[in-house]
């Protein structure tokens, strides 16, 4: 038993790694990124304000439960959308 527990719990740092790694490097291509764009270079702290302000919300409806109810609620839009080629 005490094989196979050792053996999920590798597993599961395995793909814990595997989800991380991409995510990383993402973020630090796009902040280097934004950075080397002197156009973009004023609004970046605008926008993280912004990004900061709408994870706090999420989080918020995250932990309310009305994330759940929104979700749904935009789930039946969707069937308003035809999408038959």
């Amino acid at each position: 038993m005490e094989a196979t527990v050792t053996q999920g719990t590798l597993l599961l740092a395995m793909y814990g790694l595997g989800l991380d790694i991409p995510f990383l490097l993402a973020a630090i291509g796009f902040n280097w990124f934004i950075m080397s764009l002197k156009v973009l270079r004023r609004w970046a702290r605008p926008i993280q304000g912004v990004a900061g302000i709408l994870l706090v919300v999420i989080g918020i409806l995250l932990v309310t439960g009305e994330f759940a109810a929104i979700s749904a609620s935009l789930a039946d839009l969707g069937q308003w959308i035809n999408l038959e080629l």
